[in-house]
């Protein structure tokens, strides 16, 4: 029985080796390159390893671009707190206790966007903090020319307590306006913090409260 199964596995190698042909079969290889990929979107990023971009090819120079198109018109009376603004912090509170670990005379850089729909406006403020942190509020018109929000914040304002959450309450003043490219922009600025919490070993409530200045430097 075994050398039957070898006889006829033998047949089936040669059928299809070619056994007894003098011409010895050719093997064809073929070697196809991996296709390229396709280059980033004018505009666009390409991403090569976690953390690591790579700039997408500009224009050549002399080649338009198109520009972004302009948001919704701004209500009557609105001017936009749009852009970079530096900040210089003026003052704490009476009472004392520092304002999240800023001291008159410190400074930040603090971005803007307003964005309108009808009559109803919203700043998003981006604060850098000194920490190298960041901090965002996003504040509604309260009246013509001020902008309003109440956040939680952790902030060490009890004296022998660690920090504690408070409510936060935020506004903008604005002071002064330019016309920029068509659009009233805020390029003067007052913005008021206030910390309201209540210390855990004392039972006292206690509030911290800092101004702090600013003028526009940038879009």
């Amino acid at each position: 029985m075994r050398k039957a199964m070898g006889a006829i596995l033998a047949i089936g190698v040669c059928a299809v080796a070619g056994c007894g042909n003098d011409e010895k079969p050719t093997t064809i290889v073929k070697t196809v390159a991996p296709p390229s990929p396709a280059p980033p979107a004018d505009g666009a990023t390409a991403t090569t390893e976690p953390g690591e971009t790579v700039d997408a090819p500009t224009a050549p120079p002399g080649t338009p671009t198109q520009a972004p198109p302009p948001g919704p018109p701004l209500p009557d009376g609105v001017a936009a707190v749009q852009g970079r603004y530096r900040m210089e912090y003026l003052d704490y509170s009476p009472s004392g206790y520092n304002l999240g670990g800023t001291y008159t005379g410190d400074e930040e850089q603090w971005n803007a966007e307003t964005s309108c729909t009808g009559q109803s406006c919203t700043v998003n403020l981006r604060r850098a903090l000194q920490s190298g942190g960041f901090k965002n509020y996003k504040l509604t018109s309260s009246a013509p020319k001020k902008y309003a929000g109440t956040f939680s914040a952790e902030a060490d304002i009890c004296e022998a307590d660690p920090a504690i959450t408070v409510k936060e309450r935020v506004s903008i003043q604005t002071s002064r306006v330019a016309d920029l490219g068509g659009t009233p922009t805020v390029t003067g600025l007052d913005v008021y913090i206030k910390q309201t919490g209540l210390c855990p070993e004392s039972g006292d409530r206690v509030e911290a409260s800092g101004t702090w200045r600013g003028s526009r430097i940038g879009p």
